[in-house]
């Protein structure tokens, strides 16, 4: 008698290979397609958390309608490390990489950030070695901009046309 087609058992291997493959290989599939554009919006939600964090604080200290001074009385500290605030946010202007993982767990493994751009009181994180362009089809980059006032609140724009 000859037989013909697969075994039960064939076919149940067959199947837990391709469901293992399917475990391993989507979720990079994903991540590829989902690419720097999502990258770049779990950095808008970290600097959003972040900026909740620091106006907290400043104002159980009751710092938070002040502009910046330079001293004590518009500074918090998160995790023995100095953040200077405007207005009770982050000033833009004395954050850099040491401060701004403080606040918003931004590792500087994977990006940079570069203060003054495109405006002072604003800086820009790009992925690392990249650069802040003003040119749209190349922007891969998030902008923040400090509030310029009392009850004002800082801006965080992903710009994301060249990702």
């Amino acid at each position: 008698m000859v037989q013909r087609g697969f075994t039960f058992i064939e076919l149940v291997i067959v199947m837990v290979i391709l469901g293992l493959l399917a475990v391993t290989a989507v979720p990079g599939l994903m991540e590829k397609q989902m690419g720097s554009q999502s990258t770049l919006q779990n950095v808008r939600a970290s600097l959003d958390s972040g900026i909740q964090l620091v106006y907290a604080k400043s104002a159980i200290a009751g710092t938070q309608n002040l502009p910046y001074s330079g001293n004590k009385n518009t500074q918090i500290t998160i995790h023995d490390i100095v953040i200077d605030t405007e207005y009770g946010y982050p000033d833009a202007q004395r954050t850099n990489m040491t401060r701004l993982t403080m606040w918003a767990d931004i590792s500087d493994k994977y990006w940079d950030v570069t203060l003054d751009l495109p405006a002072p009181g604003s800086f820009v994180i790009t992925p690392k070695n990249q650069t802040y362009t003003a040119n749209v089809s190349e922007q891969c980059q998030v902008i923040y901009t400090e509030p310029g006032a009392i009850n004002g609140r800082p801006t965080i724009e992903v710009q994301d046309q060249g990702c």
